[in-house]
């Protein structure tokens, strides 16, 4: 079984929010193992170049952002709609929305301002949860998880 087909298999056993969160998490992932996937290849930049860098940064930051906006739309649609077949496109859709928020939610409220930083990463993810139900507990730590690493 690839790691795709693991993945959607796993998704499939999860409510439609928890899986949509799953796979949209695994997405950089399984993009770089999926051969519908198209590899890109970044073109060599003059890092000594700083309007170069700053055209390259810049792309990078509106790449991730339209990927964000359009997750509903791009591979992590096919992949939850693998894992949930009988689920409309519109829930599907939904699902994928809900689940970015909660990323981006749990980004948007972390600031490492205590002492502690699993104090500053559990108050990100409480404040996240609150805006964004629907999840089942163990995504909620999943995204705690998450937070964490990114953060660190």
């Amino acid at each position: 079984m690839s790691e795709i087909d693991r993945a959607i298999d796993d998704a499939s056993k999860l409510p439609l929010f928890d899986a949509a969160y799953a796979l949209w998490r695994m997405k950089g992932q399984l993009d770089r193992v999926d051969p519908q996937q198209e590899a890109t290849h970044p073109q060599p930049v003059d890092l000594k170049d700083e309007r170069a860098l700053g055209r390259v940064v810049r792309a990078a930051i509106a790449n991730v952002l339209h990927e964000r906006n359009t997750a509903h739309e791009g591979p992590t649609f096919g992949r939850l709609k693998r894992a949930h077949p009988e689920a409309k496109d519109e829930d599907l859709k939904r699902a994928i929305q809900a689940a970015v928020k909660l990323e981006g939610d749990c980004t948007r409220f972390f600031s490492s301002t205590g002492p502690r930083y699993v104090d500053d990463v559990n108050r990100a993810v409480d404040l996240a949860k609150q805006e964004n139900p629907g999840f089942q507990e163990q995504t909620y730590e999943q995204a705690s998880y998450d937070l964490a690493r990114a953060m660190r």
